[in-house]
């Protein structure tokens, strides 16, 4: 009898696993970015530069965005001549990041559903400081077995000078409220507008498992 905890474990890593490797399975004409310790995955377009963590935090602009060492990391760039800090910017192609991250006490205390939609870009804290930010559709509630999330789409920066930045944004929390899950697509809004299919298939494809919430 001692054992039974441990074989329930085991068969729901199994079916979790299979469930995974099923899905997985389906996705097709783009590759596959997904972690199963993490329990995600998301489908990028075929040809787009991929980056991983070690590419991306060693450049002050991914440093400062990251200010904790997250569980997960990557980006990804449509562009024919891709460099690490092209996405999260104004660019004319299609870009992507992702971020898995836990959460300390303080931002345990502080993060509702309606925060969100500040875990990669502060919204909220831009529009009081005077950026220009506009929402692009209204924000969805989630649910996903005890999951919780957040689908967004703004535009950032308008009139600022630099170049406005438009995306859409999913977001999810677990139960505990200690882990984020955030996928990100966009780029300018010309881009936005023109590459829309394309930015909507990859936020669809992104799949949290609900055994993210323990």
């Amino acid at each position: 009898m001692r054992q039974l905890p441990q074989l329930q474990r085991r068969a729901a890593t199994l079916a979790g696993a299979a469930v995974m490797a099923a899905a997985l399975s389906a996705c097709s004409g783009g590759q596959v970015v997904a972690s199963n310790a993490d329990q995600f995955y998301v489908r990028v377009p075929a040809g787009w530069k991929v980056y991983e963590e070690s590419q991306l935090l060693h450049t002050s602009k991914w440093s400062s965005l990251v200010s904790n060492r997250p569980r997960y990391f990557m980006a990804a760039s449509d562009d024919p001549h891709p460099k690490s800090s092209q996405p999260l910017s104004p660019s004319k192609y299609p870009w992507v990041v992702l971020l898995v991250a836990d959460l300390s006490g303080p931002q345990r205390d502080s993060l509702t559903l309606g925060t969100l939609q500040d875990v990669l870009v502060p919204v909220d804290q831009l529009s009081q400081q005077g950026v220009g930010v506009q929402a692009l559709q209204q924000g969805r509630l989630l649910v996903n077995g005890a999951l919780r999330g957040t689908k967004v789409a703004f535009e950032v920066g308008a009139g600022m000078g630099g170049g406005a930045i438009d995306y859409e944004q999913e977001t999810w929390v677990n139960s505990a409220t200690n882990r984020v899950w955030a996928l990100m697509v966009g780029c300018s809004p010309a881009c936005y507008q023109a590459n829309g299919s394309i930015i909507n298939s990859v936020v669809d494809s992104f799949y949290v498992s609900d055994r993210g919430h323990r």
